[in-house]
């Protein structure tokens, strides 16, 4: 299947600065050679630890960030280097939906005058059909005829709502969900979830979901990459990866969560020491230090993504 956005060897390197001459000292390596592919109608799931990169990657597809070096691939041509209307294009078709609702919305705005703002930006409506389009999505997120009150009216599932249907507005292909529903009671989130679902199978959109809650990616997922360090350590179908985890550190991320099965009695792996910084990443495998399963040579060698099964990827030399 074709990719509508193919992001290849992509890195983000932030410069660190020192002294009074603000002379360059090193690199935070914050992502580091990052290959994913977003495909039509599915959804691709980034997990990993607070600081591995995966909100550092999802700015860069957003072009909120500029790459160290790699590309960003959309219809075919490098989004990176493209003219004014392909940006301009691009940028209508990625959308994004943000932690906090609240945070997100402008409480001075009515609804409406949110919603239409990405449509004034990004098309050539009249009036009409702005208000036509809002109106529309509204009732695509089960919201009809709310364009007239403001984000305080509102509870957190519904503020969430408002903001899928500014993100639906100029008829995107890929929207970013960054967190959706760790920031709302846990009572709506399996509402908003659901409802996420549905408007992927009604529109045909593709979602990359960013989140640490690993059953809120089990149960949206269709592919997940496991991110450590500012690289993909394992990644593959979202029930391959979850039933058969194979590299240390997902295995360690997997149990450390709450399990599926409430009568599981698997115990949690320890991973001992600290994250190493992304300033000092360790030589060889950046996992070493924490790997129960560690050799002399994972100090050295820096292992590369190696297919093991059905497009099950993993980065480790003794799979």
């Amino acid at each position: 299947m074709d990719a509508i956005i193919s992001v290849q060897g992509i890195k983000k390197h932030f410069p660190v600065k020192a002294g009074i001459a603000r002379k360059t000292v090193g690199y935070v390596k914050a992502v580091d050679g990052v290959d994913l592919d977003i495909t039509d109608g599915k959804t691709y799931s980034l997990i990993g630890e607070s600081g591995c990169g995966k909100t550092t990657l999802a700015r860069m597809i957003l072009l909120l960030h500029k790459p160290t070096s790699g590309s960003i691939l959309f219809q075919g041509k490098n989004i990176l280097n493209a003219d004014k209307d392909l940006i301009k294009e691009y940028r209508r078709s990625v959308q994004t939906l943000f932690q906090d609702p609240f945070s997100s919305l402008q409480p001075k705005m009515q609804v409406g005058t949110i919603i239409a703002e990405p449509l004034l930006q990004n098309s050539n409506f009249s009036r009409e059909q702005i208000a036509e389009r809002v109106e529309e999505v509204l009732d695509t997120v089960r919201m009809p005829g709310r364009s007239k009150n403001y984000p305080h009216e509102f509870s957190g599932g519904e503020r969430q709502r408002i903001a899928l249907a500014r993100a639906l507005a100029p008829n995107p292909k890929i929207i970013i969900l960054d967190e959706p529903v760790s920031a709302l009671d846990v009572s709506v989130r399996a509402q908003i979830m659901n409802h996420l679902k549905k408007v992927q199978e009604k529109l045909g959109l593709s979602y990359l979901l960013i989140a640490h809650q690993l059953g809120t990616v089990r149960y949206m997922t269709d592919y997940v990459g496991v991110m450590y360090l500012g690289k993909i350590v394992e990644k593959g179908p979202c029930e391959e990866v979850f039933q058969n985890p194979l590299h240390p550190y997902t295995q360690a991320l997997l149990k450390a969560s709450l399990p599926f099965d409430p009568d599981s009695r698997d115990r949690v792996v320890p991973l001992p020491g600290e994250i190493p910084s992304p300033l000092k990443v360790p030589p060889g495998c950046a996992f070493h230090q924490r790997c129960y399963r560690a050799k002399a040579c994972c100090s050295k060698q820096r292992p590369e993504l190696t297919e093991v099964a059905n497009d099950h990827w993993v980065a480790c030399p003794y799979i």
